[in-house]
């Protein structure tokens, strides 16, 4: 345990800087530096430390360990090739983001993530965007764009397909996820991988494939067991007798914007 008098200024700085690793590997609130259990357990096991408060980490710690991040990752990725990458989504807070990545040795790295609530969704904007985009990540990271990706949508599918006849040496590619679509068709939902049920499953069901007749059930059959906790709990227990209690499965409900939990709730 540290004392008081051993406590410097370098250690109290590294200390907030991994306070704020923490945080963020964590996931946890920003509010948990306030905590007064928090708060009490390092006054006893911790003395000589001060914790940063929430506004600190927000306004300046965790701001700082990013920039720190993200000079490492630009310098580690200098002259090497990517593939780059678009997505899109609506907040809770309504504000809608597009996200931009690289993927480089296997890993994802943040580019950019652009705000464009108050944008038009539409080709011109996104290609813009991408192409400021394609400009940092030559002139500031230094690396070798071959390929873009980006979701299927139809602003974000024009705009890869203009991007493409403007710079040709990059290989512009569809989101697998949606490519599949076209095959599914012709398959059961049980022979097909989570991966490949990611993202297609609402254009399957808006088809009039035959099995969804029995999706239809299997869904209303789900929603009556989740009603029933007695049984449930029978269920379970017949689970644990059978194949004990670490390879129980539960019963859940698909959810709409999660596709690959129909492949296991049906499965």
């Amino acid at each position: 345990m540290a004392r008081i008098d051993d406590w410097t200024p370098f250690k109290q700085s590294h200390f907030e800087r991994k306070i704020a690793r923490v945080t963020a590997s964590g996931g946890l609130p920003l509010s948990w530096v306030e905590n007064l259990e928090v708060q009490s357990f390092f006054e006893e096991f911790v003395p000589g430390a001060n914790l940063p408060s929430r506004s600190t980490l927000t306004r300046r710690l965790i701001p700082e360990a990013a920039a720190e991040f993200r000079v490492a990752t630009i310098s580690s990725s200098k002259g090497k090739n990517v593939t780059l990458q678009g997505d899109g989504w609506t907040g809770e807070n309504k504000l809608h983001l597009e996200a931009f990545m690289i993927s480089i040795d296997g890993k994802l790295q943040t580019v950019r993530v652009h705000d464009a609530t108050n944008e038009r969704k539409n080709t011109e904007n996104l290609l813009q965007v991408l192409e400021e985009i394609l400009m940092t990540l030559q002139n500031e990271w230094g690396v070798i764009v071959v390929a873009l990706v980006t979701d299927a949508s139809g602003e974000s599918r024009k705009a890869r397909r203009l991007f493409g006849l403007k710079y040709p040496w990059i290989i512009v590619l569809d989101c697998y996820a949606h490519q599949v679509g076209d095959i599914i068709i012709a398959f059961s939902l049980t022979l097909l991988t989570p991966d490949q049920i990611n993202l297609v499953v609402g254009d399957y069901f808006k088809s009039d494939a035959p099995v969804l007749d029995y999706t239809d059930e299997a869904t209303e059959l789900i929603t009556w067991l989740r009603s029933r906790t007695i049984v449930l709990g029978l269920i379970r227990q017949a689970q644990i007798d059978t194949v004990g209690p670490s390879h129980t499965k539960a019963v859940i409900r698909a959810v709409l914007t999660r596709w690959t939990s129909h492949y296991m709730a049906f499965n």
